[in-house]
């Protein structure tokens, strides 16, 4: 009877301690498990709830607004002094050429020393292709926004004539960077590519007047050049004085260029 009671009190003990011992191990999981759970579901519930709007406008904003790394003794970058190198070369390259312009004459121009000019240019070759893409990409800008989608290609070609001609009048100096040097020596992949891309917009409005039966059936191209030929041809001719140009006579020149290439019917 002792024995057994002995047995009895021990298995008491032996509950009592395990059932304290319950609430106790549970309470240690909960510690555990909270902050692991936090933990995960924080980002996650992050990632999800951020409005993509927001992560693309942050990751913009991170691309655009982080500091340009400078090499030791480099100094900080200067928009304007940038916009001065482009003008001053400009004007060197149009009055000299490209290969009769050494990068102190551009310097000098600019008012600056000639060394600053390889803190924003790697090479002679580096500037005039960017100069040669800006004032390219900036004329194709002008015709893409002003060409009459859905128009008559007559209309068309005068609009592009028009538009063509208010760009040399108001920026001479670029038009004839661009289209009176050759430029075939030093330019990059990139600017062929952004000189293709208009030349291949103006063929394939010959190419549309060609399906309509309004233009001869000629290699587009052809027909393009002997237009652009006769367009610079007039304005060269205009900045050398050999000829005036009105309202009058850039409506005449753009009539003929257009019965030089038109289908005429037969009387």
């Amino acid at each position: 009877m002792a024995n057994a009671n002995k047995t009895a009190r021990k298995t008491g003990a032996a509950t009592d301690r395990t059932a304290r011992s319950v609430p106790a191990t549970r309470a240690a999981n909960a510690r555990v498990e909270a902050p692991v759970a936090a933990r995960v579901e924080a980002p996650v519930a992050a990632r999800v709830e951020a409005p993509v709007e927001s992560r693309v406008e942050a990751s913009v904003e991170a691309h655009v607004e982080a500091p340009v790394r400078r090499g030791r003794g480099r100094p900080p970058a200067h928009p304007d002094r940038r916009e001065s190198i482009l003008a001053a070369a400009l004007e060197a390259f149009v009055e000299r050429g490209f290969h009769g312009t050494a990068i102190p004459q551009i310097a000098e121009r600019a008012n600056i020393a000639g060394g600053t000019i390889y803190h924003y240019f790697e090479s002679k070759e580096v500037l005039v292709n960017e100069l040669y893409r800006s004032w390219k990409s900036a004329i194709s800008k002008m015709v893409f926004a002003r060409f009459p989608q859905g128009a008559p290609v007559r209309e068309q070609f005068r609009t592009m004539w028009n538009v063509m001609v208010e760009f040399a009048m108001t920026n001479p100096t670029a038009f004839a960077f661009i289209e009176l040097h050759n430029h075939a020596s030093y330019l990059d992949d990139q600017s062929l590519a952004v000189d293709r891309t208009i030349k291949e917009f103006t063929a394939s409005v010959i190419k549309r007047a060609q399906v309509e039966g309004l233009v001869k059936w000629l290699d587009a191209n052809v027909l393009m050049e002997l237009v652009f030929g006769a367009f610079v041809g007039m304005l060269r001719a205009y900045w050398e004085k050999r000829i005036v140009l009105d309202d009058a006579v850039i409506a005449a020149a753009e009539q003929a260029c257009w019965d030089a290439i038109a289908v005429h019917s037969s009387t």
